[in-house]
């Protein structure tokens, strides 16, 4: 892509995702809301160190999965159609619908890579917090009110809902990318695009990670990026298995482009499995 090219494709990109994260933010907060009223009953009815006991048991939050696995859904799908759209218009072809195998492939992926994870992940950290609320609430002898004051006016899930929602959605939208551009039929090679500005990774020193000149990085389409601070490989923006620090609040994209052979002609790829690599 030249610079207007990819400048539209980020605009895109981006008025996309915010619309699908205005869309979603309150599914998720409803959801995160729900495990602290589930606790505030405990506490209404159990006492606090027996609503303590079974909140440490709590392994994940059934709750959040069906907002989640919407969420994947719907902006994996539509950021690989608007892929498989951008491919078909660059080498020519007629657009003749969606292809089926992909589609389902892209909901197949979503849910085995990032649903799981990403529910173990946040009820975890919701958990965590809310022990340590009620761990300072025995310390300071508060009452069952005066926990469920606390818990009330504490606005960690709105915080965690907004950080959730933002991640999620960029890895949804960066695997839909992935898996359409996978099953095109054609060797490709992709492109790591970053915001240039001053929140992006590599701008401070003290950053464990460097985006800012990871833009414009091109490599073969099963090759890694590789970050040129930390040397971590990553295999697309906020794919399931980056570290914490490469992927939270990732503002980063990508796009693959079919490859030419020395006379201009496109490259067809013998046709096997698709190879997703998180």
């Amino acid at each position: 892509m030249n610079g207007k090219e990819k400048d539209k494709y980020l605009l895109q990109y981006h008025r996309a995702n915010r619309r699908f994260e205005v869309k979603f933010r309150p599914k998720i907060k409803k959801a995160l809301d729900g495990v602290v009223s589930s606790l505030i009953d405990d506490l209404k009815s159990k006492g606090i160190r027996k609503a303590e006991a079974d909140l440490s048991q709590t392994i994940l939050n059934q709750q959040l999965q069906k907002p989640l696995l919407a969420m994947y859904r719907e902006v994996g799908l539509y950021h690989g159609k608007q892929t498989n759209r951008r491919l078909k218009a660059e080498v020519q072809q007629k657009a003749l619908g969606q292809n089926e195998q992909w589609m389902a492939d892209i909901i197949r992926i979503l849910r085995e890579t990032l649903l799981e994870y990403a529910t173990f992940g946040v009820s975890q950290t919701l958990r965590d917090h809310l022990l340590l609320v009620l761990a300072d609430g025995i310390k300071n002898e508060l009452t069952v009110d005066e926990l469920v004051k606390i818990l009330q006016r504490d606005t960690f899930t709105k915080m965690q809902a907004e950080r959730i929602v933002r991640t999620e959605v960029g890895r949804a939208a960066n695997t839909g990318v992935a898996v359409a551009s996978e099953s095109f039929g054609y060797e490709m090679q992709k492109e790591w695009f970053a915001f240039r500005d001053i929140r992006t990774r590599g701008r401070k020193p003290k950053d464990k990670k460097d985006h800012y000149h990871m833009d414009g990085q091109k490599v073969d389409f099963q090759a890694d990026f590789v970050d040129p601070r930390s040397g971590e490989r990553i295999a697309y923006p906020m794919a399931p298995k980056g570290s914490a620090a490469m992927v939270i609040n990732c503002r980063c994209t990508w796009a693959a482009t079919p490859k030419r052979d020395a006379s201009g002609r496109l490259i067809r790829k013998s046709y096997g499995e698709y190879k997703i690599k998180g």
